[in-house]
């Protein structure tokens, strides 16, 4: 998402000498979104009034940091749902219900594979 991207250039830059050496494309804040579970999901994308409402909520926040504490200037709501609109189109094949599609899969006898980390447990 650009304010994403606008975060991650931002804070890199306050950071000078001790910056962390980020690529710049936001995927730190997007994280970040995700772990505090605000982010917006792909599935938000299919359904205009989800996502803007989402956005709003994000770019409300987001924006006060951008002007507030970087004086940079805010990402605006409309050119951010009229952008995404068109990817919205461009992704809807691709987006599905993934324990559907994999239920499905393991149904039909297809081979599944998955991807996780280890985690060691105390007792």
């Amino acid at each position: 998402m650009p304010h994403h991207r606008a975060l991650d250039k931002v804070t890199e830059r306050y950071l000078g000498s001790a910056k962390v050496g980020t690529t710049g494309r936001g995927i730190g804040p997007a994280y970040a979104d995700k772990v505090a579970r605000v982010g917006i999901r792909a599935q938000d994308l299919l359904d205009p009034g989800i996502f803007r409402s989402k956005l709003e909520l994000a770019l409300r926040e987001k924006n006060q940091v951008l002007s507030k504490v970087y004086n940079r200037t805010g990402i605006k709501l409309d050119d951010v749902c009229e952008e995404y609109a068109g990817y919205a189109a461009r992704l809807a094949p691709h987006i599905a219900d993934t324990v559907v599609v994999l239920d499905r899969a393991l149904r039909d006898g297809k081979l599944v594979l998955l991807e996780a980390r280890r985690r060691r447990c105390s007792t």
